[in-house]
């Protein structure tokens, strides 16, 4: 009797990923941002929103330029686990006022600072949306004029917690079991030579990378996962050759550029500063875990701390604001370059780590 192939891997897995211990604090925030309306009247560069519970204080960080003076409301849509709310927020009400957007100035303006939200409406926010890793949430926010109601600006973010199921733990362990495997196959192998017609081992080497290998290359599919399974199969990344070595990828980068690669968006100090938005499609399907409804409603915000600047020269262009990169992804460069591998390098990358392990192996049974 033997035990079944995956009882054992499974079981180190698990271990593994539960005993990854991630330190973080009480706060959800925005990941980057895209906008989801052409040719806007406000253009924002930069927003970043932060919510401590610790605290109960809602940090806001945003900058950006309007084409002319106009007094807008602010509309935050948010959907988690398929529970949608809406707040909308008015620069020009007194109790929540910021006077650099009451109203918006023509030219480019920035704002800053932090409301309190009270205790008994923080409190209702449930607390799985700060322990679950890879949060499945998202927000829009929407910027409209007082006169008609047009929307003048539109900005699609996802809201996280900083925890993942991206565990270093995990991919050692796998890593471990992968060794093992190859030295129990060439084990089974010499003694199988001496006895022909014997029944060989499982799981093999080739069966066990194989696993793993299925488990990263479904995370590379255009396919619209929840974020918590695309964390979870970067763990698996090691069995396709895909390595976060960054002197390698700065020694193909150097060499694409000598044979006249282009290097534009497309290098691994590029990936350093960018923030990567997944190209999700159009919404989202998921069960509602719990109502958010009740932080939102009713909830008086009192504002403090709030520093705002306006400099009426129009930035130049570019794609880079102040807070960063934002770099829309998806299928398997979204893949890659979560590891800090450019999509341009992923090849070679391969390439090399498959010679590096043919050449270990044939040094190791030479």
């Amino acid at each position: 009797m033997w035990i079944r192939p995956w009882s054992i891997t499974s079981l180190l897995l698990a271990w593994s990923l539960f005993s990854h211990h991630v330190d973080g604090i009480d706060v959800l925030k925005n990941n980057g941002f895209t906008s989801c309306l052409d040719n806007s009247e406000i253009n924002v560069e930069k927003i970043n929103l932060e919510f401590d519970r610790t605290t109960n204080d809602f940090i806001f960080d945003v900058a950006g330029s309007s084409s002319k003076i106009q007094n807008v409301t602010a509309v935050l849509l948010v959907e988690a686990y398929g529970q949608k709310i809406t707040q909308s927020f008015n620069p020009c009400d007194e109790a929540t006022k910021v006077d650099q957007l009451c109203p918006v100035p023509a030219g480019r303006f920035t704002a800053k600072g932090s409301q309190k939200i009270p205790s008994k409406f923080a409190e209702k926010i449930p607390s799985i949306a700060f322990a679950i890793p890879d949060l499945q949430a998202h927000a829009t926010m929407l910027l409209k004029s007082n006169d008609g109601g047009q929307t003048l600006a539109c900005i699609s973010s996802t809201v996280g917690n900083g925890k993942s199921l991206e565990a270093p733990a995990v991919s050692y362990a796998a890593a471990g079991v992968v060794g093992a495997a190859l030295v129990l196959s060439g084990a089974a192998a010499l003694v199988a030579g001496g006895h022909p017609g014997a029944a060989t081992s499982s799981p093999t080497f080739g069966e066990v990378v194989g696993w793993f290998h299925s488990m990263a290359t479904n995370g590379m599919l255009s396919v619209n996962y929840p974020p918590i399974y695309r964390s979870f199969t970067k763990n698996f990344a090691f069995s396709t050759g895909l390595i976060p070595w960054k002197q390698m990828q700065m020694s193909i980068d150097d060499f694409r550029n000598k044979t006249g690669g282009n290097l534009t968006n497309d290098n691994v100090q590029f990936l350093e500063n960018a923030t990567l938005i997944f190209d999700e499609g159009s919404g989202t399907s998921s069960n509602a875990k719990r109502s958010w409804n009740s932080i939102f409603n009713s909830a008086g915000i009192a504002v403090r701390e709030i520093s705002t600047s306006i400099n009426e020269t129009s930035k130049a262009g570019g794609t880079e604001d102040e807070g960063g990169i934002n770099h829309v992804v998806k299928g398997i460069q979204a893949y890659v370059e979560m590891l800090s591998v450019p999509k341009s390098n992923t090849f070679m990358t391969v390439l090399l780590i498959f010679a590096i392990v043919v050449a270990a192996i044939a040094v190791g049974y030479s």
